[in-house]
Order: C-alpha cells, then sequence, then structure tokens
C-alpha cells in the first residue's frame, strides 16, 4: 500500500496550468523535497494533498484511501507557512487548539515542546516571535499529531543557526522513526543536509531527482529552472 499516491493530477490556478496528468507515488518513509521557484506549486501541491484545493481531475490517496477530510485528519498533519498566525495570539492558544482538536495527551504536547525548545517562548504573543520561533512553533503543533505524513511547507528557511539546527534534526529523526515528511524549501544547502531524494516541479509534472549533496541539488535546479522567473507569488 502506497503512503502517497498521485494519479493523473490536472489543476489550474487564474486559468494558468500548475498539473497536467502529473504523478507521484510514495511507497517508502523518509525524508523527501520539493523543488520549484516561487509561483509554480509547491504550497499548491502541499493544499491539494492536505485537501484544502481540490483537482480538477486525478485522484490523491494516503495510506489506500481518497484524501477525504477524515482521511486527512487521521492520516496527515500540516505544518503550513508561520505566516498564517495571528499576532495577537499566543503560541499556548495554538497549542491548546490543536491538542484540543486531536485529543492529545498533556505529555505528549510537553514532550514535543521540549523537544523544540517551544517551552521557553510559549506563553509569549506571536507578535514577539522571531521568524526562529514561528517555524518551531509550527513543526511543534505538527508534531503533536502523530500521522504518518508529515507536510512542510518552507520549513528551512529565514531561520538563524539555532532554530535551523533544532529544526534540521527534528526533520532527519521524523524520517528515520518510519514516518514520512514531505518538504518544499528554497534552502538547497540545508534541503541537502536532510535528504537526498525529492521532487522537482516542471513542466507541470512532478519529477523524482535524487542527489548527493548540496552542489548537485543546485545544478539540477539550474538545469530545470534557468531562465525561469521567481514570480514572487506563493502558489
Amino acid at each position: 500500500m502506497a503512503i502517497l499516491e498521485i494519479k493523473g493530477l490536472n489543476f489550474q490556478f487564474r486559468k494558468k496550468p500548475i498539473f497536467m496528468d502529473a504523478q507521484l507515488m510514495l511507497t517508502q518513509p523518509g525524508v523527501y523535497g520539493i523543488v520549484a521557484p516561487n509561483g509554480t506549486g509547491k504550497s499548491t501541491m502541499l493544499n491539494l494533498i492536505a485537501g484544502i484545493l481540490r483537482p480538477q481531475s486525478g485522484t490523491i490517496q494516503i495510506m489506500g484511501k481518497t484524501n477525504t477530510p477524515a482521511t486527512v485528519f487521521t492520516y496527515v498533519s500540516y505544518a503550513q507557512s508561520a505566516e498564517h498566525f495571528l499576532s495577537v495570539m499566543k503560541g499556548q492558544d495554538y497549542l491548546e487548539l490543536f491538542q484540543k482538536a486531536h485529543h492529545i495527551s498533556a505529555e505528549r504536547v510537553g514532550a514535543v515542546t521540549t523537544r523544540l525548545g517551544v517551552d521557553a517562548f510559549r506563553q509569549e504573543r506571536i507578535r514577539t516571535y522571531s521568524m526562529g520561533m514561528k517555524q518551531r512553533l509550527t513543526l511543534a503543533i505538527a508534531l503533536m499529531v502523530d500521522a504518518p505524513l508529515l507536510l512542510l511547507d518552507e520549513p528551512l528557511n529565514g531561520l538563524d543557526p539555532d532554530s535551523l539546527a533544532v529544526i534540521r534534526r527534528t526533520i532527519i529523526q521524523e524520517g528515520k522513526s518510519q514516518h514520512t515528511v514531505l518538504l518544499a524549501s528554497h534552502n538547497l544547502d540545508e534541503l541537502a543536509r536532510v535528504t537526498d531524494q525529492s521532487f522537482v516541479l516542471t513542466d507541470q509534472q512532478i519529477q523524482p531527482v535524487t542527489f548527493t549533496n548540496g552542489i548537485e541539488l543546485e545544478k539540477l535546479y539550474r538545469h530545470y529552472f534557468s531562465g525561469l522567473e521567481d514570480t514572487g507569488e506563493t502558489v
């Protein structure tokens, strides 16, 4: 049974084709990257898997089941961009919200927040957070849910060295603990530190690539996207 299977995916955004008959199959746990310039489908792909967006045609299955809201709630944990946080709320507010929604024990919440160093600032308002603190909170919320498929949107970008080390280590640990991590990232060097397997979004397809280091990944990126301008728009 596939952990994640995408078949015949077609999706347009503002009449612009993003995916055309795209395919993807994940059968083994581990860490996988999603590589593409801004505005070419990374966030869209994660949102389609999570059921936030619906394709024009095609199917998406998680653990052998169609990605209905019930399936996603059971098998997926999605750490969206830290930009979604409301600045007036505290980190603790978000932790309690997800804890109640998923009926998570206080012990598990405490273990995750300690692991990511969130306890030091969970009682502070989001508006006081650095990007590193926001990303730690985002990942903590996602890991509170012990789901087999973890979706991460740009978890490695704009971080201070301490936060980067914590998040990098956590992603690697998740991949080794029989979870499947699918993460979008612009930070090619850091992406190469957590995985040697990625998917390149090119020509409306999802193409698997394997690399051995950050330099090789950068060469692959330039091969696929040389001359393609970054739109600056999140898609």
